[in-house]
């Protein structure tokens, strides 16, 4: 079994040890992380898969009592997610903590998942932000909701661009 998967899956089912609050040195901040998505995937119930590329921001604002909020922004629509915890749309756990100088999302999805982990500096000025996807051991898709809310299968989901960075104020009011 790969081992990045086996870690992804853990860090999914089990809440870390050690988790807290939103350090206060992030209170009133933002965070905006953008990447591209390379993906090869199709709509369920199709036959072909196809590669598709999809640039994506994902904006974070820690409110003045350390509650996050979230917005995905895709080219032409923007997703709000205030409830940052819970479920995804397809049913799934979802997360997010603070570890020590990291904010870490998890996302399950059907037979697989995603986990952004964004790591500060010291001073909480500066962001540096690592994304993986996983399927399940064994299977060859996993599958999630695309921003029209069909379902989609996905075989393989690579992460490029990434880059971070941290804001004053909220650019979710934007």
């Amino acid at each position: 079994m790969n081992l990045g998967l086996a870690l992804l899956s853990f860090l999914i089912l089990f809440s870390p040890e050690g988790a807290s609050a939103a350090p206060s040195q992030l209170y009133g901040k933002s965070i905006i992380v953008s990447w591209t998505g390379d993906n090869v995937l199709r709509n369920v119930g199709e036959q072909e898969f196809s590669s598709r590329r999809h640039p994506n921001v994902r904006s974070y604002y820690i409110g003045s009592t350390g509650r996050p909020f979230v917005r995905d922004t895709f080219k032409t629509k923007k997703r709000e997610m205030f409830d940052t915890s819970g479920t995804t749309d397809t049913g799934g756990p979802r997360t997010i903590h603070f570890q020590g100088n990291s904010l870490v999302d998890t996302e399950a999805y059907i037979r697989g998942a995603r986990r952004i982990q964004i790591d500060f500096d010291d001073s909480f000025g500066s962001c540096t932000a690592h994304i993986i996807a996983g399927k399940e051991p064994g299977a060859s898709t996993f599958i999630t909701k695309n921003i029209g809310g069909k379902l989609i299968e996905v075989r393989s989901r690579t992460y490029s661009d990434v880059t971070c960075a941290v804001r004053d104020g909220n650019v979710l009011a934007d």
